[in-house]
């Protein structure tokens, strides 16, 4: 069975996210969100992605990162799993809210650094990339 994930992290990380996504793939796991693209535009602080445009056709710019994120979140009720991608260790609010939708829909949550925020923190199983990748390819096969 091939196993689907859902990567969260902060956009300040998106080319690192990009790299990581592309190793989960190269190992047979199926990233629902996000797709690796190119970055398209800001919308204040939320990055639009080129592979997202398709997606928010007449819906008015102010509405899309909402609409973009009640659809990662789709995802991650999808998913078999939520990986946080925080390599630095930082928080940032769409992940920690992204953390307690996939806390709710009983997905497991690993993420590469602890979350500093609590509860968040008891939420999620800390493990490095090269294990995780290893874990989630030990139970696709």
């Amino acid at each position: 069975m091939k196993i689907k994930v859902v990567v969260s992290g902060r956009f300040a990380l998106y080319s690192k996210i990009v790299r990581f996504i592309e190793r989960l793939q190269k190992n047979g796991i199926i990233v629902l969100s996000p797709k690796p693209s190119k970055i398209s535009e800001s919308i204040k602080d939320f990055l639009l992605l080129e592979s997202d445009m398709g997606k928010t056709k007449g819906i008015s710019k102010g509405k899309i990162p909402s609409f973009l994120e009640r659809k990662h979140c789709e995802h991650i009720k999808e998913a078999d799993y939520l990986i946080i991608y925080n390599p630095d260790g930082k928080d940032g609010t769409s992940m920690l809210s992204e953390i307690g939708v996939a806390f709710g829909a009983g997905k497991p949550i690993y993420s590469i650094r602890p979350i500093q925020e609590l509860p968040f923190r008891d939420f999620t199983t800390v493990i490095s990339q090269k294990e995780l990748i290893k874990l989630l390819t030990q139970k696709s096969s």
